[in-house]
């Protein structure tokens, strides 16, 4: 009996090691239409979710500080590039934040949400947002974060 048991227990840890691997692949590829995706940012979590209307690529975006001493600053357009089905979109964002042993009441401050559109010739079938956060503290150091996101097949009209 017992024996019949080991092969079960590793065979579902195998199985749930797939899946956490498969979970953590779709913030960086994600394939459904109008899918959105995550990015991890330090100590930022940011939702994307891109659409096409108009011949612009549009990207909706949701950003989470962890606590009321993070204040997101500006997110800017910083590049753009544009190949035959791709487009490229570098996203810069600042936000100030609490320097080491600064302690902040954990209360969910509101998200900061906006939206990039970014003029293209035609539907991409694959858009790349590099995202680059420029972390600064209250004691005057800084700190860089960057994160990827692919996604493919954009909702919207063809």
């Amino acid at each position: 009996m017992i024996r019949a048991i080991v092969p079960l227990v590793a065979l579902l840890a195998l199985i749930a090691l797939v899946i956490s691997s498969l979970a953590s692949l779709n913030t960086m590829l994600s394939p459904n239409l109008g899918a959105s995706t995550t990015c991890k940012l330090g100590p930022l979590r940011v939702n994307m979710e891109t659409s096409y209307h108009n011949n612009s690529v549009i990207v909706d975006y949701v950003i989470q500080p962890p606590n009321p001493c993070y204040k997101v600053e500006s997110v800017t357009v910083q590049q753009t590039r544009l190949s035959d089905n791709e487009a490229d979109i570098a996203l810069v964002v600042r936000a100030a934040g609490p320097g080491p042993g600064r302690m902040c009441i954990q209360v969910l401050p509101p998200p900061v949400t906006g939206e990039v559109r970014v003029n293209v010739p035609k539907k991409p079938s694959l858009v790349k947002i590099n995202m680059e956060l420029t972390l600064v503290l209250n004691n005057g150091s800084t700190e860089h974060y960057s994160c990827t996101a692919l996604l493919k097949g954009l909702a919207g009209e063809p």
